[in-house]
């Protein structure tokens, strides 16, 4: 938590919003490999992928062997854990300078990543091709809307600029949700209740733990990954109907009991009102 902060004030301080609306884009991919979006930023006159990644709750992150040739200094070792629970100790750095577009940051920490890993598209767990990733700390920072058909991002806090780009939100439906640095929680209602559910752009599928479920309700998928079939998926009071979710069993099950994945992401444009905890998932 003392590297979020540091890193926050630092943003912070190059991010300071103007009194009149701010506005950026941002040109992304999607992986063909795992349907996750990324990005790229300039470190020491190299060019690298960044996994955009909603559902980390560390800044920055880059794998262990591009850090190993980039000029850095130790900063601290920290635990982390994965999806499945697993632990172990991550070594922090602080990097002078990296550049996204025409944003220049200084002093990045980020933390040293051996692999990331998320589901392909064909149902395999893999990793990604990506070099690092950037997590909630650092994109909760700015409103944004993710059009991940064009595939884009803008960053805006005017929703008169959103129209003028053809994004009405009173097309959109609105919901409530929990925001810390950790996750974007918030409800939807399935057949079996309402569940907490996490937004994670990091996540090729859409998950449900896999102890709120029976085997009598589970569909075939692929043997490591069974599905559950809900006919509702309302969130906000819009039902946007049949739902497959994949069952799994998650760490951080006391804190959430889904994830909502790209494969809805893909199909829904969302934006995200930080500033009002308030996420549009276009209808």
């Amino acid at each position: 938590m003392h590297s979020v902060l540091i890193f926050t004030l630092t943003l912070l301080s190059i991010f300071a919003v103007p009194i009149e609306a701010y506005f950026y884009q941002v040109p992304i991919s999607i992986s063909e490999k795992s349907s996750t979006p990324y990005m790229t930023v300039e470190i020491e006159n190299e060019k690298y992928s960044i996994l955009i990644d909603l559902g980390s709750q560390f800044p920055f992150a880059l794998r262990k062997e591009i850090l190993q040739n980039l000029e850095k200094t130790f900063y601290e070792t920290i635990q982390s854990k994965d999806i499945f629970g697993i632990e172990y100790e991550t070594p922090v750095y602080i990097i002078p300078e990296i550049t996204a577009g025409d944003i220049l940051v200084k002093n990045m920490v980020t933390k040293e990543e051996e692999y990331k890993l998320v589901y392909s598209s064909n149902g395999d767990l893999t990793d990604t091709e990506t070099d690092g990733s950037v997590g909630l700390p650092l994109l909760s920072l700015k409103n944004l809307l993710l059009d991940f058909s064009k595939p884009m991002i803008f960053a805006t806090d005017s929703h008169d600029l959103l129209d003028l780009l053809g994004y009405d939100l009173d097309q959109f439906q609105k919901v409530s949700f929990q925001e810390s640095d950790e996750f974007i929680l918030f409800s939807i209602e399935l057949d079996i209740g309402s569940k907490q559910f996490i937004l994670d752009t990091g996540c090729t599928w859409s998950f449900l733990r896999s102890d709120l479920l029976t085997q009598q309700t589970l569909i075939s998928f692929v043997p490591e990954i069974p599905i559950y079939e809900t006919s509702k998926f309302k969130i906000g009071g819009h039902d946007f109907g049949e739902i497959e979710l994949c069952s799994l069993k998650m760490a951080h099950s006391e804190l959430f009991d889904g994830i909502l994945g790209m494969d809805f992401l893909e199909e829904h444009i969302v934006y995200i009102d930080f500033s009002a905890n308030v996420l549009y998932i276009k209808r």
